[in-house]
């Protein structure tokens, strides 16, 4: 006998398993309240017999519906060898038992018919078996194809073949499943991935409806379903995504092309279409203390699905990428950190071969003296030998208003050198030396720029010999006639250490100092082909230091499938910042840099431009594949119970497939509680599930953020961003077929705190963009007071030898 709980019983001889309870109510046999009933695979059914009260009663089965013979009646079964008697109980007080069952999940049992009839052991019938009419079940696939769905062209949406998903979420056992698009949008080229498995993909090209049929299958019969994909397209004649604006409103116009609307709204309010879909133009109001003003488009048909599409206007100018932001960058040295510079330049000084200069010059005549018929009173040439001088050279750099005085100070210089020639036709031949220690070459250092190339032109030189000494060694003749040897040696000597400033001090200080301009490409640092181009625009002389004016410019090169297409940045033209000898508190420093929001908000924008918001979101910044946080579709199950989430195995880790829209801004915030806001817009984030077959999309968002960040320098010369706050705001653009859409929107504000790490970590992203540095000459600034000023950042700090 069954009792009235939960258990498993033999079901006919397929070996299914059936779960049973017992409650009464009902007539003679009914299966589902009827005596036919076409149901499908891991569907319910509901057994009822009635008879007198307190009895016996057994349900029987067979696959012949007969009739037969038995025990002198007509009985509506076979009795074949695959009769069965499947459940006994007892009626209750009333006549009644039922009991209640799972059809097991199994594609195998499809287009079985199955037969029943009921027995009550009643000892008033006069076989004492009292048999109830004759119930069939037939068996079938799932055919639900899941709910109608709205979604805007472009955007990828999956359909719901989850009713032919078994308890453990694959395919039922012996089922196959096939989708097709049986109705379409004229020149449609639109396709399903992935069409034999329960959840294909489709990205609707084209405005319209797509009718599409899903046939189940088992090898013998089909059965099929149908859904439709409601595909609208939103063209915006003004506003676009990204578009700039000013003033206190904009004014948006557009179209709407597609299916039957039964409504349409822009931010909320309700949008008056014509015949053919144009609305506007509608005014948007503009708030002046943002940098972003939202347009949602929301479509509905009369069926009640939606469609939203999201995009952003920016408030401000923008200009082209390339278009270079003058004076978005500077460096500044002052008079504490030249010795650093001297240093680098003395080097390359004593690299100048001065020795085989003047061992070059060719032998010289200094003096002739001819009487009548060619007799020559006195002849001198001179022929350098040697050239000797200490090779720790020292230089001292001191900036002033017209340029920066420098000195070279060359130790123990000695010139050796042969003299020969005729006294009163007498020849001689006599060799020398000069020396003198210290010999100072002083000149002026004036800075220029052409083309972005930076030039220091060398003025002024002149020579001091301190501590001179001519030696002559024999006999020659008059004081005068040595004299006049003495002074063109100096000569010569003079010139050629004078050459080693006039020559090589200008380049090798060009060469240092044009090392602050800045020519790379960032794809090591961020992953995307952009480069940055910020020559040395011009330079300032001052009495206490140099200024370095640089103009920013960052181009896109090669851009990643699918990147969006923004071709400006948000402009903020400035000034140079004025350097003054100390920092806003009055602390003398060695090196300054400033970076403008005009350059960071074009760096940024042109790497949005060539895909660097485009991918794996836990990917997408620079600590690559190293997810911040994990999420599963239990996790998502939970918060959006009717999203699709639970269709997947526990412990599926979703990816957030994400695509930026709209280049995040840099704006300063000049007495905030940190330096600037860095504002993120319009960050579409897709929720998909992998499966062995592909990824299905599950949950669409925009992202709006905005951190407020202190800005710092590494001793590279690269930017760092520290986040003080952060806030996230998130909207519903698209959810599986038949979500709740009201109870999304509710709950969406849950992922707020899961997505936090968004924003902190594009803020990483900020530390590949370079300032300007001497990282190449192995130096870098370790800043010791930030501040803000304007829009300029400015970092103040001293030169220091890079560690390896």
């Amino acid at each position: 006998m069954l009792n009235k709980t939960l258990q498993p019983v033999v079901f006919f001889t397929l070996a299914a398993a059936f779960l049973v309870s017992g409650t009464a109510f009902g007539s003679d046999l009914t299966l589902n309240g009827t005596t036919s009933v076409v149901t499908e695979t891991g569907s319910s059914l509901s057994i009822q017999i009635t008879g007198a009260p307190q009895r016996p009663a057994l349900l029987l089965l067979d696959i012949d519906p007969g009739p037969s013979t038995a025990f002198g009646e007509q009985v509506p079964l076979g009795f074949t060898p695959f009769f069965q008697i499947l459940l006994t109980d007892f009626t209750a007080p009333n006549g009644v038992v039922q009991w209640n069952a799972m059809i097991p999940s199994d594609g195998s049992l499809a287009g079985v018919t199955v037969y029943f009839a009921g027995v009550v052991l009643d000892e008033t019938d006069p076989n004492g078996k009292d048999f109830s009419n004759g119930a069939d079940l037939t068996i079938r696939l799932p055919t639900d194809a899941g709910g109608s769905q709205g979604v805007m062209v472009g955007v990828p949406t999956a359909l719901d073949g989850s009713a032919l998903l078994g308890p453990d979420l694959s395919t039922l056992p012996g089922a196959h499943i096939q989708w097709q698009i049986i109705n379409r949008p004229p020149g449609s080229q639109a396709a399903l991935e992935e069409p034999t498995t329960p959840f294909p993909r489709l990205i609707p090209d084209l405005p319209g409806d797509y009718l599409i049929r899903m046939t189940a299958s088992n090898g013998v019969s089909s059965w099929f379903g149908e859904t439709t994909v409601h595909a609208w397209e939103l063209t915006l004649l003004s506003g676009n995504d990204g578009s700039f604006v000013g003033g206190n409103e904009a004014f948006v116009s557009g179209r709407i092309e597609g299916p039957t609307i039964a409504d349409a709204s822009l931010n909320g309010n309700p949008l008056s279409l014509d015949a053919a879909g144009n609305f506007g133009p509608v005014s948007v109001p503009l708030d002046a203390n943002t940098l972003h003003t939202t347009l949602m488009v929301q479509v509905e048909h009369p069926d009640g699905t939606l469609a939203r599409e999201r995009s952003s206007l920016i408030q401000g100018i923008g200009l082209p990428f390339g278009f270079a932001s003058l004076s978005s960058l500077a460096a500044q040295l002052e008079q504490q950190d030249m010795p650093v510079v001297e240093q680098l330049a003395a080097d390359i000084l004593a690299e100048y071969d001065i020795e085989s200069i003047l061992l070059d010059l060719p032998p010289e005549e200094v003096i002739n003296t001819e009487r009548a018929f060619g007799f020559t009173i006195f002849s001198a040439y001179i022929d350098f030998t040697g050239l000797t001088y200490d090779m720790n050279i020292l230089l001292q750099l001191d900036p002033t208003v017209g340029g920066i005085q420098g000195q070279v100070i060359l130790h123990n210089v000695r010139a050796d050198f042969n003299v020969w020639g005729e006294v009163l036709e007498i020849d001689y031949n006599l060799d020398g030396y000069i020396t003198s220690d210290p010999t100072i070459i002083s000149s002026t250092l004036v800075g220029s720029t052409t083309g972005g190339q930076l030039s220091i032109n060398v003025q002024n030189v002149q020579v001091d010999r301190q501590n001179f000494d001519f030696e002559l060694n024999g006999f020659i003749g008059t004081i005068a006639e040595i004299f006049v040897i003495e002074s063109a040696v100096k000569e010569d000597v003079e010139d050629t250490v004078a050459g080693l400033v006039q020559t090589e001090l200008g380049p090798a200080l060009a060469e240092i100092l044009g090392e602050f301009s800045i020519a790379i490409n960032l794809y090591d640092a961020l992953e995307v082909d952009v480069n940055i181009l910020a020559p040395i625009a011009s330079i300032l002389h001052s009495d206490h230091g140099v200024s370095l004016i640089l103009n920013g410019a960052v181009g896109v090169g090669s851009v990643e499938p699918g990147s969006p297409p923004i071709t400006q940045y948000r402009t903020t033209p400035s000034s140079p910042y004025p350097f003054s000898s100390t920092t806003t508190s009055g602390v003398p420093y060695g090196t300054g840099l400033t970076v403008s929001d005009d350059f960071l908000n074009q760096a940024m924008a042109a790497a949005t431009a060539a895909g660097l918001l485009n991918g794996n979101l836990s990917s997408l910044f620079p600590q690559k594949g190293k997810s911040p946080v994990s999420l599963y579709v239990e996790d998502l199950a939970f918060l959006f119970p009717s999203s699709g989430f639970h269709h997947f195995p526990d412990g599926t880790e979703l990816r957030l497939a994400a695509f930026g829209t709209v280049p995040p801004i840099i704006q300063p915030t000049p007495g905030g509680t940190a330096m600037a806001d860095v504002h993120l817009q319009n960050l579409i984030v897709e929720f998909v599930a992998p499966t062995n077959s592909g990824e299905v999309p599950l949950l669409r968002v925009g992202i709006d953020g905005v951190a407020s960040v202190d800005l710092n320098l590494d001793s590279r010369g690269l930017l760092v961003a520290t986040p003080v706050a952060t806030s996230l705001t998130i909207s519903h653009l698209r959810s599986f077929p038949g979500a709740d859409t009201a109870a999304i929107d509710q709950s969406i504000v849950a992922l707020e705190v899961l997505l936090n790490f968004v924003i902190i970590d594009l803020l990483a992203s900020l530390g590949g963009i370079p300032l300007p540095s001497l990282e190449s000459q192995g130096l870098g600034v370790v800043p010791f007071e930030v501040g803000l000023e304007g829009d300029h950042a400015i970092f103040w700090g001293n030169l220091t030898t890079l560690s390896d």
